[in-house]
């Protein structure tokens, strides 16, 4: 019984922490459309796993066609928005702000690539 409560006040721990990170970001991403199915805690990681490299560029697709401009995706408690259109990607690429990249390029060691190079 102990251990079910322990298991229980985590979950809504986990729950309270997701809610308050979308919180946080929620003045950034509250005007962004966002890819539809996205589950607490995980966000939607659910989509993309155990599919096939076609399934999910198909799925990537299916989300574009329907906004084409960019989307909000959440990967757990982070936020990534997909940039479509060819001149928020430039706008992107070319903002000095943009250059620094994210944590977990360095933790999977992207570092060649046009979007995973380092800026000089």
């Amino acid at each position: 019984m102990f251990v079910l409560l322990v298991v229980l006040a985590v979950l809504l721990l986990l729950l309270f922490l997701d809610y308050a990170n979308k919180v946080r970001f929620s003045w950034i991403t509250n005007n962004l459309p966002t890819v539809p199915k996205c589950y607490p805690l995980i966000g939607n990681v659910l989509m993309f796993t155990g599919k096939s490299k076609v399934d999910r560029f198909e799925l990537f697709n299916r989300a574009f066609r329907a906004k084409n401009r960019l989307q909000l995706a959440w990967a757990g408690p982070s936020p990534f928005v997909m940039v479509l259109h060819p001149d928020l990607i430039s706008k992107v690429l070319c903002d000095p702000n943009c250059c620094d990249r994210p944590v977990f390029y360095r933790f999977l060691k992207l570092k060649l690539g046009i979007f995973s190079a380092e800026c000089l």
